[in-house]
């Protein structure tokens, strides 16, 4: 007959839980702190230039290039009266996320077939990056969109109303479509990398994003668990 600790598969299903990788998104199932961007500059345009920093253990120099408007606003200074993505609310914690960008600055877009192509680069790759949106599509009119390719697959970790413009969560408008009407929320990439593209094929007034990357969490706890889990396996096979 086999004899196993009454609490010892609760033990490792909950371990393996935390270690494991999250689905789709190549991140861990809870949620970790991300580094979101500090935007200091911008050159407003079609295109335009943008440039910040993730802090991250080491720091990574963001660039962004494509359309820009001029409501776009840095992590120095309050945002303009004519946009408002304070990245407060619901819409920016959940899944993967622990927290949103506060009021670290954002990047504004009108989109429309004239927008072009609009490109974010990282001075040294990045895994699993995020991007907050604000504001995305018209209340009561018609949603936009953000285009990303197959090469940058994502899933919507969060969304929801956001403290100033309400509004509710975005949504997939296809397999690497982010649709929203009056959408908010939060998606995550899977996999490293060092650029993301995309297009915004649908014009509406204004809306924005930014950009984070999850905190590298501490190799010491990753060892531990995995430590504390071999040691559980290996009491499960004694008590065979």
């Amino acid at each position: 007959m086999r004899r196993t600790h009454p609490n010892l598969s609760a033990l490792l299903l909950s371990l393996s839980a935390i270690i494991g990788l999250g689905g789709a998104t190549g991140g861990h199932v809870w949620a970790v702190t991300i580094d979101w961007t500090v935007w200091s500059s911008f050159s407003p345009g079609n295109p335009g230039t943008g440039a910040g920093a993730i802090a991250l253990p080491t720091p990574v120099n963001v660039g962004y290039s494509g359309e820009l408007l001029s409501a776009s606003y840095t992590g120095f200074g309050s945002p303009p009266l004519n946009l408002y993505p304070t990245w407060q609310g619901p819409a920016y914690v959940g899944g993967t996320i622990s927290n949103g960008p506060s009021n670290q600055g954002g990047i504004a877009l009108s989109g429309g077939a004239a927008a072009g192509i609009n490109t974010v680069t990282f001075s040294a790759p990045v895994t699993n990056p995020v991007m907050a949106i604000w504001s995305l599509g018209s209340a009561g009119t018609s949603s936009a969109e953000f285009d990303f390719t197959a090469a940058e697959p994502f899933t919507i970790q969060a969304g929801g109303a956001d403290n100033v413009t309400f509004g509710q969560t975005i949504t997939l408008g296809g397999p690497n479509i982010v649709s929203g009407i009056e959408g908010n929320g939060v998606i995550q990439f899977a996999g490293t990398y060092s650029s993301i593209t995309w297009t915004n094929p649908i014009r509406e007034n204004d809306y924005a994003f930014t950009i984070g990357a999850p905190t590298p969490e501490p190799a010491s706890i990753s060892l531990f668990l995995l430590g504390a889990t071999g040691a559980l396996m290996r009491r499960r096979l004694r008590l065979r």
